[in-house]
C-alpha cells in the first residue's frame, strides 16, 4: 500500500523486496511495478 503522507510503499511485500534487493545488490533499491490481471502473466 502507498502511504498517503509519505508517498512510499509500504507493507510486507515491499519490505521484503527491499531486503531481498539488498541482500543481492547490496543496495536496497527496488522499483515496484503495479500488476493487474491482464498484465500479471507479461511481467512474469
Amino acid at each position: 500500500m502507498k502511504d498517503p503522507i509519505t508517498g512510499k510503499t509500504t507493507g510486507f511485500d515491499a519490505y521484503l523486496a527491499q531486503l531481498l534487493a539488498k541482500y543481492i545488490t547490496g543496495t536496497p533499491s527496488v522499483e515496484l511495478v503495479q500488476v493487474t490481471a491482464q498484465t500479471r502473466e507479461l511481467l512474469l
